[in-house]
């Protein structure tokens, strides 16, 4: 089941104080990113890759195809549509993959009707502590 925290404009300095801090306590690497419009899938988006991790990569976007993500969080616009969303997902495929990793979106960027999608590799940490850190 996936643990959902939802923020309203009125609490987006929240949100972002608790992005932030992700980035700062947990995020080891950025994997991959790219953009297209909303709604393309994950696969279909032309990622630029941080090192020659090609492999790698697709079994991560393997693993948030076919995994239920373990956590979303998500800043609203005024209108109710998303405008930063961040989904994390415990990801073992017992080969090269075994941790963490997080796709951050973000919505109407670098224009209108595109979306920006950055994946993070989150180290050593646990869904637990993550839980924590937007729960609290």
């Amino acid at each position: 089941m996936t643990e959902r925290y939802i923020f309203s404009q009125e609490a987006q300095h929240i949100f972002y104080n608790k992005l932030s801090d992700l980035h700062e306590i947990y995020v080891s690497d950025i994997i991959m990113c790219g953009a297209d419009k909303i709604g393309t899938n994950i696969d279909s988006i032309k990622m630029a890759l941080v090192g020659d991790k090609t492999a790698y990569c697709q079994r991560i976007v393997g693993g948030f195809q076919h995994i239920t993500p373990d956590i979303q969080a998500a800043l609203k616009t005024k209108e109710d549509e998303t405008e930063v969303e961040c989904i994390l997902t415990y990801i073992n495929d017992e080969a090269q993959v075994d941790g963490v990793y997080m796709i951050q979106n973000v919505y109407d960027y670098p224009e209108r009707s595109y979306c920006l999608c950055s994946v993070w590799d989150l180290g050593e940490t646990t869904v637990d502590e993550i839980n924590i850190l937007w729960s609290e």
